[in-house]
């Protein structure tokens, strides 16, 4: 997952095949050496491109954080469950408008990390939900749960690339980024060693 993450990541940051492979090795290394880690610190996001959020997945945001806040929760935790709804949210939406469970998951990635970003929460955690967003969406749509897994942590991935470069990192960071963000994801899933790599 790791090395498949970081090779997506460098190639579609215009790198060479054979750049990209050897980005994407080094990016494997970087992630397996700290598979036994603590968290990387975190960043400053920067701002991605957003697609607009549809209307009811930001309604289900405002409702969880609402819900949440009154609860009494820690902002991050309000955060994380604001971004949960308004990904289910959006992948309902996606679903009932015909769309595949991989586009699903997609756009429940997309409105978690966008509820995340507003947050002010770090590129890891944006990332985080998102590939858990994607996971939970692909699973209600009725993939196997070992797939599901993976769409959550090829999307994790993608997210962590997309804020990498947007914070001005090079192509080579963008795709270590994704590998950490494919290995956390992985490993969170109960994935063997062998799948996180």
């Amino acid at each position: 997952e790791a090395k498949q993450a970081a090779l997506t990541a460098a190639l579609s940051s215009g790198m060479s095949p054979a750049d990209a492979a050897r980005t994407s090795a080094a990016a494997t290394r970087n992630a397996r050496s700290r598979s036994k880690r603590a968290p990387p610190p975190p960043r400053t996001p920067g701002v991605r491109n957003r697609k607009p959020m549809p209307a009811a997945a930001r309604k289900s945001a405002e409702a969880a954080t609402a819900a949440a806040s009154a609860a009494g929760m820690s902002p991050e935790n309000t955060a994380k469950m604001a971004a949960a709804a308004a990904g289910a949210q959006a992948a309902e939406l996606a679903l009932a408008a015909g769309k595949s469970p991989e586009e699903a998951a997609e756009a429940a990635a997309e409105a978690a990390a966008s509820v995340m970003e507003s947050s002010g929460m770090s590129s890891a955690d944006i990332a985080a939900e998102a590939g858990k967003a994607a996971a939970k969406a692909a699973a209600g749509a009725g993939m196997p749960p070992a797939e599901a897994a993976k769409v959550g942590a090829a999307a994790a991935a993608s997210t962590a690339a997309e804020l990498s470069l947007a914070a001005g990192g090079s192509p080579a960071e963008a795709a270590e980024a994704a590998a950490e963000a494919a290995a956390t994801a992985a490993e969170a899933a109960g994935m063997t060693e062998e799948e996180i790599e």
